[in-house]
């Protein structure tokens, strides 16, 4: 037999096998790539092929594999699909002579969300945009924009006019914040066969400069005030290799490329900065409380947390412009909250199962510089496939 195991603590999916009688399990020695996930595999009729699905590089592809030969051993696995399509369950015909796939098409819109008028409308219209952030001045935009599988980092006009591209496949571009003056931006990306990191590249255009050597996932890049300083996170334990890694809050002095850390911040993850400076919110490990980091005092506080009559998964925390509230996703009942950073009031914002009644997904990406909402949303299309398999 063999199955996909699911490790609860990382999420990471691999395949194993027994025999009949449920003795002699093991993980099946298919990949020995980084951060490479395989599930769902299938044999083909005669037994002599087994096919199944990589998980890399957030793309799914079907692979093959010969049955063990004299010695035992698995061949070189080889991979049959490719291309913009995200391949999903593959099933033999009982001949062998094709190859079922469900191949799945994702796109993203990005919406605004205005306070005051509590009115939805498009963003960067046409744009499969995945984060997003503006300019201090809200002249400008920086966006993911999502082709394929790829997502390449773009500037433009709010209304998509003088497009720039910013970074080239197959670099991965996410989370993106501009500096205080406008002349840089700070973002993650990730390289095939590396972790998430860090980048900068100046709002003209250039070579994105990468910050840390590590091995290991950096992320959430805040800028300090005066633009002198990068606040960043570690990445949480559900992201793969990163279960037994040290997490805390650290700050990097781009003058003198000194690292220090945050105090008292060991556990805790997503560091977001406020305005002016004075605050830091971040979260633990379970998502499930928002701790505020008080520069004056030196101390952490308690501003929000999980109840078993109110569960909530904080996610996404993002601060409004003066600094009065702190939005942020809660996941389980997929609305927009925020809560009072003085009275720690919380309250409702908007109810993300209206964004878009076709959406497969929406939540909140960002705050514009004249504080309202950027809210991005998933729409995922999917069709079978017959695919020719010609197997020696």
């Amino acid at each position: 037999m063999r199955f996909t195991l699911v490790d609860p603590k990382t999420g990471e999916r691999s395949l194993w096998e027994c025999l009949a009688d449920g003795t002699d399990v093991h993980r099946l020695a298919l990949s020995s790539k980084k951060q490479t996930q395989e599930c769902c595999g299938e044999w083909t009729s005669d037994g002599r092929f087994f096919l199944f699905t990589t998980i890399r590089e957030n793309r799914r592809d079907i692979w093959l594999t010969r049955e063990r030969g004299l010695l035992g051993l698995l061949p070189q696995p080889t991979r049959l699909t490719s291309g913009p399509l995200n391949a999903f369950a593959a099933i033999p015909s009982p001949k062998g002579k094709q190859l079922f796939v469900t191949g799945v098409q994702s796109r993203a819109e990005l919406l605004k969300f205005d306070l005051k008028t509590r009115k939805l409308t498009p963003y960067l219209a046409g744009i499969s945009t995945g984060e997003a952030s503006t300019s201090p001045d809200g002249q400008w935009i920086t966006y993911a924009e999502i082709r394929g599988r790829d997502a390449t980092l773009w500037r433009s006009k709010p209304d998509g006019s003088e497009r720039l591209q910013l970074t080239t496949p197959p670099m991965e571009a996410g989370w993106q914040n501009w500096s205080p003056d406008g002349k840089q931006i700070a973002f993650c990306a990730k390289m095939q066969d590396r972790p998430w990191n860090i980048y900068l590249v100046p709002v003209s255009g250039g070579s994105p400069k990468e910050l840390f050597p590590e091995e290991h996932n950096f992320v959430d890049p805040e800028w300090s005030p005066d633009g002198h300083s990068l606040m960043f996170g570690y990445a949480p334990d559900n992201w793969w290799l990163e279960v037994s890694k040290p997490k805390a809050i650290s700050i990097l002095n781009l003058d003198t490329n000194r690292t220090t850390t945050l105090p008292g911040s060991e556990g805790l993850f997503s560091p977001r900065w406020s305005r002016d400076g004075r605050y830091v919110a971040a979260m633990p490990r379970s998502y499930r409380k928002l701790k505020l980091f008080d520069f004056a005092t030196q101390s952490w506080s308690e501003l929000a947390s999980s109840t078993d009559d109110q569960p909530k998964v904080f996610d996404t925390p993002r601060w409004s412009r003066d600094g009065k509230y702190l939005y942020f996703n809660d996941r389980p009942k997929k609305t927009v909250m925020r809560v009072e950073r003085s009275s720690r009031k919380l309250e409702e914002v908007l109810d993300l199962k209206t964004a878009d009644p076709n959406a497969s997904l929406c939540r909140l990406h960002n705050i514009t510089w004249d504080g309202d909402l950027l809210i991005g949303c998933w729409f995922d299309s999917g069709d079978i496939y017959a695919l020719d398999l010609e197997l020696p």
